[in-house]
């Protein structure tokens, strides 16, 4: 655990506002000034008390729970758990130690921690690059029981998460394929059109068939004639009339859409 610092807060301020305010009296008359002695003596031994109450406050045990393989651009979700190790509740502005090229959210909570208890934080966090990095540790402001004064204390929870391309989209094409469903990603199957000299396949032979298309092995195994069917070559023509292209970009791949005619 880092070395904690210790500052004022926000309510520290406004509450030393009002005896910087009647010490102005003091120029006016010099009856206010045991008022504004007291008053000072008062906020001083009130803000050295709630000082005091952040002893201990750093007594916490911090855990990351997350998978240690990401998406690129995908959500992943994180949960930090914390459990307080003394009888005093905390109240807690808690951020996770997120690397910069990943997007958190939220980035921040504010969390009341009861004594001897565990609280559990999930946020999702959205990596933008691929490689290797490092959750190195947790930050947290401690604020005191009144909220006068604030204490910045670092757990130590090292995560190391690889970050690869969309690896959901691989196991979704996969399973696609098993299933014989590739037209739901717009894939097609295309055949690609033989020649006059190859065959497409084995039929019986029907009158009128070429002689010189039998097959006489497969007439032989088979014991009635048999001959080879050859496809027909087909040509088609097109005609590409030049138009303008439109490109939609969706995620990390790119559709052009345009219009021709045939």
């Amino acid at each position: 655990m880092s070395v904690p610092r210790i500052w004022p807060g926000r309510a520290l301020a406004r509450a030393l506002l009002l005896p910087a305010l009647l010490s102005l009296g003091v120029f006016v008359s010099e009856a206010m000034q045991p008022v504004v002695l007291v008053l000072n003596l008062v906020v001083a031994l009130v803000a050295a008390a709630d000082l005091a109450s952040l002893r201990g406050a750093g007594r916490f045990r911090v855990f990351r729970q997350c998978s240690t393989t990401c998406s690129l651009g995908q959500p992943q979700q994180v949960t930090l758990a914390l459990e307080n190790m003394t009888r005093r509740g905390r109240r807690l502005r808690l951020r996770d130690d997120v690397p910069a090229v990943f997007t958190a959210d939220p980035a921040e909570f504010r969390v009341d921690v009861p004594g001897w208890s565990r609280v559990e934080l999930e946020y999702r966090v959205v990596p933008g690059r691929r490689g290797t990095y490092a959750f190195e540790q947790v930050d947290a402001l401690v604020l005191s029981r009144l909220g006068l004064w604030q204490r910045s204390i670092s757990w130590p929870a090292r995560t190391e998460v690889r970050v690869y391309p969309d690896v959901r989209q691989i196991a979704r094409y996969t399973m696609l394929a098993r299933r014989d469903r590739l037209s739901v990603l717009g894939l097609r199957a295309s055949r690609r059109l033989g020649t006059d000299n190859e065959f497409e396949r084995l039929r019986d032979y029907i009158e009128g068939d070429d002689p010189r298309h039998l097959d006489w092995r497969a007439t032989a195994r088979r014991r009635r004639l048999t001959v080879r069917a050859y496809p027909d070559s087909q040509c088609l023509s097109f005609l590409f009339l030049s138009f303008p292209v439109a490109s939609v970009k969706m995620g990390s791949s790119s559709l052009v859409f345009g219009h021709c005619n045939f």
